[in-house]
């Protein structure tokens, strides 16, 4: 016995979408073939009061019929003929039914290799955009964002050709704006003397020796007391990293932080340890660069 092939239909101006369970074999060899979670677009005709296969001879005597939609369950038997296929729905319980067999282009959104792979999509996404706030870029918009979900659903909705243009256009963005805020080889973004600003009215000036990356530090509070120190400074992008020790005498500092002002000032955060060898909180400092 022949099982109902139409269980659902929901119908609007531009497209269906068919909710379908399998045809017999004797109705897949009448010319239409079964594929699972398509749209049908294009309506071009709308029958009543007919059968599937009244519905199928209907499409192949319209010209222009690709397609067609019956709803058994619906009072009036109406029949929708359409003349475009569209992509992948992924809605499951989903079939369409195409004259002549040939199956539509997907996405292949339904399956484990395309999710693998919008999840790909979705993480490089996150991490692009990230590395974007880090540099200071400002780029806005739905592409430039840290929600994985929403990356992978709208790659889920997607074409191949169109998730990869996104990632292509994010990559070409980003490589344009790492190339105004890196410096070229032929420039010295280190300076000869930084005149830094830290915690509690600490004054640091810090001279740099010969053209190495490391520099002589002197620091002064406001209440008089001078300690010295010596610095080693290494850049990264447009991110720096300072390691302070004090020759002959205890503890260490750390500075972390970026370039701005066109390499003319440096910002961040640093913290030091105590007499114990223990990490003290961390505080903020700031630098001009003199070249």
């Amino acid at each position: 016995m022949e099982r109902q092939f139409l269980n659902s239909l929901i119908v609007t101006t531009s497209c269906v979408i068919l909710v379908a369970t399998p045809l017999s074999a004797a109705w897949a060899q009448s010319g239409y073939t079964k594929y699972s979670n398509k749209i049908l677009r294009g309506s071009i005709a709308s029958h009543y009061n007919q059968t599937a296969q009244s519905c199928a001879s209907l499409c192949n005597r319209t010209k222009g019929c690709k397609a067609f939609s019956f709803s058994r369950s619906n009072s009036s038997k109406a029949c929708y003929l359409h003349s475009a296929i569209g992509a992948h729905r992924d809605s499951a319980g989903t079939d369409l039914y195409v004259k002549g067999g040939k199956k539509p282009q997907s996405n292949n959104n339904s399956n484990q290799g395309w999710r693998n792979y919008c999840n790909q999509y979705a993480n490089a996404a996150v991490n692009q955009n990230k590395q974007a706030i880090g540099l200071g870029c400002g780029y806005r918009g739905g592409g430039w964002q840290s929600n994985h979900s929403r990356h992978f659903n709208w790659c889920m909705g997607a074409k191949k050709k169109r998730v990869d243009y996104e990632h292509n256009v994010r990559v070409k963005l980003l490589n344009k704006c790492k190339s105004k805020r890196q410096p070229t080889q032929s420039r010295d973004v280190l300076g000869r003397v930084w005149y830094e600003a830290e915690v509690a009215g600490w004054k640091g000036v810090w001279t740099r020796i010969g053209n190495s990356n490391q520099f002589n530090a002197r620091f002064q509070h406001p209440n008089g007391t001078v300690i010295g120190g010596r610095l080693r400074i290494q850049v990264s992008g447009n991110s720096v990293r300072i390691d302070r020790w004090n020759p002959g005498t205890w503890g260490k500092c750390v500075y972390t932080g970026k370039f701005y002002n066109n390499w003319k000032s440096a910002g961040g955060s640093y913290r030091c340890t105590n007499q114990a060898g223990q990490w003290m909180p961390w505080y903020r400092w700031a630098a001009n660069i003199q070249r």
